[in-house]
């Protein structure tokens, strides 16, 4: 007998293994070959192979007869292993940062199958989200293509740390959450201004001319004085 497996045959080593594993024997009514038996055969596919995959099952009698394979019975088509269902998003990033005295949250996506848009939620702890800060709609709902978003959170406070969830939703109101991703928010630092004072001028920087104004200065007033003596 021969097991086939579509991308791998069993060796001789394998089908024998068959028959010692796992097999029931039972009896059935045949009135053409009395008595007939049968087996159940069991056996365990590797975790590595799971995927799709085509089984089929060739029987050999006593005087060699071979079964074709090809009846509905013999054949088997399905998957092996946990069936993976895709997301309505691929994200290839999700990051927040801080620009000026807000945080930027950006995130990139792959593809947007069923996708209707996203939730933004914002918590102080990484326990879980708290606030919903909005609901971003899709740039292409169902669209297999990417895109680029960005949303500016100002509602933050200096010396505070900040975690960021985002939600996709599809059209079916199905949800899943990403993140999170924290940012924290530094203090701006203090600007003071040094105080104004006017200093004296060294008497080395002193213009020339100003000496000799002070010298005109003061012969005027000894020219006025005089005169006005003359005149008492």
């Amino acid at each position: 007998d021969e097991v086939a497996i579509y991308r791998q045959t069993l060796s001789a080593q394998e089908v024998a293994a068959l028959y010692r594993q796992g097999w029931k024997r039972a009896t059935l009514s045949n009135p053409a070959h009395s008595p007939a038996t049968t087996s159940d055969w069991a056996y365990d596919v590797p975790d590595e192979l799971d995927g799709s995959y085509q089984i089929q099952l060739r029987t050999t009698d006593l005087l060699g007869n071979r079964s074709t394979g090809s009846q509905g019975n013999e054949r088997w088509a399905g998957h092996i292993g946990p069936q993976e269902i895709p997301t309505a998003v691929t994200l290839a990033d999700f990051a927040a940062a801080v620009s000026g005295d807000s945080v930027e949250i950006t995130w990139q996506t792959v593809s947007e199958l069923d996708n209707t848009g996203f939730n933004l939620y914002r918590s102080q702890s990484p326990a879980a989200p708290d606030i919903l800060l909005a609901f971003v709609p899709s740039q292409a709902p169902g669209s297999a293509q990417g895109f680029d978003y960005t949303y500016r959170d100002a509602d933050v406070v200096g010396g505070e740390t900040y975690w960021y969830w985002l939600e996709d939703v599809d059209v079916s109101g199905v949800a899943t959450l990403h993140g999170p991703v924290s940012v924290a928010v530094g203090i701006p630092a203090a600007v003071t201004l040094a105080s104004l004072q006017a200093d004296p001028i060294p008497a080395h920087n002193l213009p020339l001319w100003l000496p000799v104004a002070f010298l005109v200065l003061l012969g005027g007033l000894a020219v006025l004085r005089r005169r006005r003596r003359g005149y008492l």
